[in-house]
C-alpha cells in the first residue's frame, strides 16, 4: 500500500527531542515555559551537562514544536502535507520523516511517555487529542528495560551506573505518571473524549 493509499500512520514522540547540539546551547535554546523549568523534577534544567545527561526527559524535548504539529493535524481547511521529524538512533538526532502526514491519512496515532502530560506546553497539545490511551507496564520490567537500553546503547558503562540512571528516570516519571493519570480522569468527569487505560504486561 503506498502512503497516498494508507488512512492511518503511527508518530513517535521522540523524533521531538532536542539535538545533542541543542541541548550543548541550553538555556538559549530553552522552550519550556518558566514554570516547568522551575519544577522539582527537573534540577537544573538549563544545565547543558545536566541536561546531557537526562536526555529523554520531558525538559529534553522541543515541547513547543510538538504542540504546534498537533495543531497542525487539526487545521481546518485541511493542509496538504504535515511534516514530521523522527528520532534516527544511529546518528542519535532527530531527522525528517522522508513521508508527510496526508491528507488520507485519517487516523494520526502518537506514541510517546509524554502525549499526556498534564504540564504546558504538554497539555495544550493534549487537548487536540481525540482519544487518550495510557498503557500500564510493571515496575519491574520498566526498570529492567531501561537497564538494558543504557547498557546496549552505551549511554552507561556498567550495570550499576545503569540502575542508578535507571532509578532516577522511574521516580521523574512516576511524578509525571500521577499527573497523566489526573487528566485522564478529568476527561473523563467532562465528557470530553473516550477514556481508555489499558493495563498490560509486554513480554
Amino acid at each position: 500500500m503506498s502512503e497516498e493509499e494508507a488512512v492511518a500512520v503511527a508518530v513517535g514522540l521522540d523524533g521531538w527531542h532536542h539535538s545533542r547540539a541543542e541541548l550543548d546551547a541550553f538555556p538559549v535554546c530553552y522552550t519550556l515555559t518558566p514554570a516547568l523549568q522551575r519544577r522539582a523534577d527537573i534540577p537544573n534544567a538549563q544545565d547543558p551537562i545536566e541536561a546531557r545527561r537526562r536526555r529523554g526527559a520531558a525538559f529534553t524535548f522541543d515541547a513547543l514544536s510538538y504542540v504546534s504539529f498537533v495543531r497542525a493535524l487539526r487545521s481546518n481547511p485541511v493542509l496538504p502535507s504535515v511534516p514530521f521529524p523522527l528520532f534516527s538512533h544511529a546518528v542519535k538526532d532527530p531527522t525528517p520523516s522522508p513521508s508527510p502526514i496526508l491528507p488520507n491519512h485519517q487516523i494520526v496515532i502518537i506514541e510517546g511517555l509524554y502525549t499526556l502530560l498534564d504540564i504546558d506546553p504538554w497539555s495544550e497539545a493534549t487537548k487536540e487529542l481525540d482519544v487518550k490511551i495510557w498503557v500500564e507496564c510493571e515496575r519491574s520490567i520498566a526498570r529492567e528495560r531501561l537497564i538494558q537500553r543504557h547498557l546496549e546503547s552505551g549511554i552507561e558503562p556498567d550495570r550499576q551506573a545503569a540502575e542508578q540512571r535507571g532509578e532516577l528516570i522511574l521516580l521523574c516519571r512516576s511524578l509525571r505518571v500521577t499527573l497523566i493519570h489526573d487528566a485522564l480522569a478529568r476527561s473523563r468527569r467532562v465528557g470530553y473524549d473516550e477514556w481508555r487505560v489499558y493495563s498490560r504486561t509486554f513480554s
